[in-house]
């Protein structure tokens, strides 16, 4: 306390040198990799190596050769093949990135943001036909390997929640309902949502299996006006269930627009 009565307030900052910050990452996902059988430094390694492989956005030769002491790169893609059941990965890495979140976010409003991301393939499926998916052309290839994410946006950042694995036969409705349930299973409330306008779509907006239901007309805004970042204060009405509780209702601005792909936002009323 000041010798005017004013309280001071102390702020504390925290660092986390990157040393640091690796050792937490790889103790955390090593759970991922119990399928290979290694132990010790080798799947500390192996791990390493996969983390830097996707931070960096290179292949897993490049990676190995900048962690010491690891396997050598074909050892190291030997042994992840050990592994090729998708879903069960899934499962495994889902678990890993909630366990920290529902301790901290639990009970409390907060942004999502929901996209699909389609990786170029050129070639053909390894075990099942319905691994490859097809979409807009990108790279020279109609042929893509998709994921579907779920993020919280925190502090503006965002943080991925849940991931799921897109096929052939994934329908957009079964990706929301998948994310939906997770968001209720983790005690989180939606306070914002952003959908990536893939799912602007009838089969996402007429379904009641789905359970969003439009209640009026898509409001159709230019590229110029969304890009710039303004969020018009018009949209069409949706609700979107939260189990057993009421319905919540969204108003939903629909952003149409020939570039980049810009989200729908569904903000709570």
């Amino acid at each position: 306390m000041s010798r005017d009565g004013n309280t001071k307030t102390k702020k504390f900052c925290v660092s986390i040198s990157d040393r640091q910050l690796s050792k937490w990452v790889v103790s955390l996902i090593l759970p991922l990799f119990s399928f290979t059988g290694l132990e010790g430094s080798r799947v500390k390694g192996l791990a390493r190596v996969v983390i830097l492989a996707c931070a960096g956005k290179c292949t897993i030769n490049q990676a190995a050769k900048k962690v010491k002491r690891c396997l050598t790169a074909g050892a190291l893609r030997h042994h992840l093949r050990k592994e090729q059941d998708i879903e069960k990965i899934e499962r495994r890495t889902n678990i890993i990135l909630q366990q920290i979140a529902k301790k901290i976010l639990s009970g409390k409003w907060l942004e999502f943001a929901v996209d699909i991301v389609y990786l170029p393939y050129h070639g053909q499926h390894m075990k099942d036909k319905n691994e490859v998916v097809r979409s807009k052309a990108k790279h020279g290839t109609t042929h893509f390997h998709a994921y579907a994410t779920l993020y919280v946006i925190v502090l503006g950042k965002r943080f991925t929640l849940a991931v799921r694995y897109v096929k052939k036969n994934t329908s957009k409705v079964e990706i929301l309902e998948f994310f939906r349930k997770t968001i209720q299973d983790l005690d989180i409330h939606i306070k914002t949502l952003y959908i990536d306008r893939g799912f602007c779509s009838v089969e996402v907006l007429a379904s009641p299996k789905s359970q969003f239901h439009e209640v009026g007309l898509l409001a159709d805004k230019s590229e110029k006006f969304a890009v710039n970042g303004a969020v018009p204060d018009v949209g069409s009405p949706i609700k979107l269930a939260t189990g057993a509780s009421p319905p919540v209702i969204l108003n939903v601005p629909v952003f149409m627009a020939t570039g980049a792909d810009l989200p729908l936002a569904a903000q709570r009323s």
